[in-house]
This record gives C-alpha cells, structure tokens and sequence, in this order.
C-alpha cells in the first residue's frame, strides 16, 4: 500500500517543449476543473482536483494558474495520509512554464519546493541549484497542458522537453487509438495515450500508463490507469465544474 497509492497521487502531479513552441498560439478554457476519484484495486483510495484558474499576471508576464490536488480517503489516512498540491504556472504567449510550486504529504515524509524557469535565459532555479534547459521546456504539470493543447492523431508520437529530479528529460508520449470509455461523469469517445519516462517524479515506473482523453478539441483526461506491483491504480473522472479560483484573484 505504501508503494501503491503514491503512484495515485501522481496522477494529479502529470499532466504532463518544443523550442517551437513560443511560435504558436495556445489557449486553455480556463475557470474549469475536474474531479477524480482515486482507485486501488478497485477500492476508493482518495479524490484528486485539476483545477485551471483564470489568467493571472507574474512576473509582469500573463500566466495561466493551474493547480492540483490530491487527498486520500479515511480509512487510507489511517495507513498512509496523502495531501499533496501543485501549482504550475504557465505562459500564456509562448506555452511553457514560468514557475511550479509543490507541497508534498505523504505519511511522514514532507517536501515544498519552488521551481523557477527563466525561459529567455534558458536556466531554471530549484532551491539552491542552477540547471541550464531548452528553451520552452515544461514542468511535471505543464507538460501535461502543453500536450493537451495539441492536435492530437492516433499513430503521433510527441517529445516533450521536462524538467524534473535535478534535470531535462524527454518525455515521449504515444497516442495508441480510440476507445470509448465510461465514467460517472459519462460516456466518451476518447484516444488513448501512453506517456514513456525515465524518471519517477510523473509516475512511478512499476509498470504501464495510459491516459484516456476525450476526442475533442478539450482533451479533458477521463480516466488514467497505471500497473503497481501488486495491482493497478486509477483516476476515474466524476465530475466536470466551474472553477472555484474565478479570475484567479
């Protein structure tokens, strides 16, 4: 349990540049958010939110607020209590993140860090360390926008260019084909995706990730499976609101 439901928690955590990426325009329906309920073998283990607020001025730049939160359930908190949130903020021009803060809960262990990326000097800033990165390179939460944003194709492969554990990593990201998919939020035509780390601060590597989205210009992600050692874990989508974070005021 204690490998199992860190791995749920990192559903809210993903949704995971190119240096092209400030050439084009990329708009978010901002003020929405959706609900999960958060799934170990089949048991309600927790709910998770991802929340996109509105645009917000940092730095004197515009920036897209998007924040993610995960809670475990009762009688999980008992075993193991998770509250994690994470906070992206995203540029409205040129796509790619501006600065991600984290809040991490989970049992006894504890961590907040603030990550800065100094996009036009290509250097970010996490803590005491200096790390040189691409142009355009996204956070563990940007990442995920970015690639929602596209226009995605059954077949397509994307690499995306993410800062995470101390460096740039690539990650891959296959979009498999179409399904249609249930939830208590409703039925959906979707297209399966499949996202390929070699770090762990997305998804722990125990075993396959696939994401379902609907197969519209949203691509608001339904469901999300992962395989742990002893079992598989999930996101199911419950609901999909108004966000509580307005203007982002």
């Amino acid at each position: 349990m204690r490998r199992a439901f860190p791995a749920l928690m990192c559903f809210v955590i993903v949704f995971s540049a190119f240096s092209s990426a400030a050439q084009q325009q990329f708009k978010l329906n901002t003020n929405e958010a959706y609900e999960y309920n958060l799934q170990y073998v089949g048991i309600n283990a927790g709910t998770a939110v991802i929340e996109i607020g509105g645009i917000e001025d940092y730095d004197g730049k515009k920036v897209y607020h998007i924040k993610s939160s995960a809670k475990s359930s009762a009688w999980i908190s008992v075993l193991y209590k998770v509250d994690d949130k994470v906070d992206s903020y995203i540029d409205v021009a040129g796509f790619f993140s501006r600065k991600l803060v984290k809040s991490i809960r989970e049992g006894r262990f504890s961590q907040d860090i603030t990550i800065y990326f100094d996009q036009e000097n290509k250097k970010v800033r996490d803590g005491d360390k200096t790390c040189d990165i691409p142009y355009g390179t996204q956070d563990i939460l940007s990442a995920f926008f970015y690639f929602k944003v596209q226009k995605l194709e059954a077949g397509k492969d994307w690499f995306i260019d993410v800062y995470a554990d101390g460096k740039v990593h690539k990650l891959q990201v296959q979009t498999l084909g179409r399904e249609r998919i249930k939830t208590p939020a409703g039925e959906f035509k979707t297209l399966k995706v499949k996202p390929i780390m070699k770090f762990e601060t997305i998804f722990k590597q125990d075993g396959d990730v696939a994401i379902w989205l609907t197969d519209d210009d949203r691509h608001i992600p339904v469901l999300m499976k992962s395989k742990v050692v002893i079992g598989s874990v999930s996101a199911v989508l419950v609901k999909v609101r108004k966000s509580k974070s307005g203007d982002g005021k």
